[in-house]
């Protein structure tokens, strides 16, 4: 079990030119590889805790347009102001699009500085732990100075990304984990 935990985040982007039928801007991909030593259940439940995004992303204002204390689920928006650090993201939201329990979460981002974007959170049961993939997609809106701006968007995507995985891993492998769930769930339940 200790040697899942010395895995380190991995982080890659690309750019790539989109195709004539999806979208006219440059694509930029974001992907995370990770593993963590806790049961998928766990890690997929942590995943829909806006708790947790919210204390991952540490000095980003959000508002939640959700019911406290429950999982996320399809429709469900959190809305994110701007923070210090990384300024060149901007106020945006992020809109969870689909789901299936312990398989995958998807999202959407709006905002001024997105012309588009999407992401997925993959969930693999590996050994004693899970094998979380996440891939991030977007363009930066455009404009003036483009080229300078989709670099600054996808270095802080790079960190969002990787901040929100790390602290995923520290959550589920830590004892803290139930505090980010509803009260009285401690896991998925095997039917949903």
């Amino acid at each position: 079990m200790a040697a899942l935990a010395l895995i380190e985040a991995d982080v890659h982007t690309e750019q790539v030119g989109a195709s004539e039928e999806e979208h006219t801007e440059a694509v930029q991909t974001v992907r995370l590889n990770l593993m963590i030593a806790a049961p998928v259940e766990r890690c997929f439940c942590l995943a829909l805790s806006a708790e947790l995004a919210r204390d991952a992303m540490d000095g980003w204002r959000s508002e939640r347009e959700a019911e406290e204390q429950r999982q996320l689920a399809p429709g469900d928006v959190l809305r994110w102001g701007a923070q210090r650090k990384i300024r060149s993201m901007g106020a945006f939201a992020e809109t969870i699009t689909d789901l299936r329990a312990r398989t995958f979460v998807r999202r959407s981002f709006t905002g001024p500085r997105f012309a588009w974007g999407e992401g997925q959170q993959n969930f693999a049961a590996m050994n004693d732990g899970v094998w979380l993939y996440e891939e991030y997609r977007f363009a930066a809106a455009p404009g003036l100075f483009v080229g300078l701006r989709e670099q600054r968007l996808r270095r802080a995507m790079r960190g969002m990304v990787r901040a929100r995985g790390l602290f995923l891993r520290s959550v589920a492998e830590g004892s803290g984990w139930p505090h980010y769930l509803p009260p009285g769930q401690t896991v998925v339940p095997r039917g949903a």
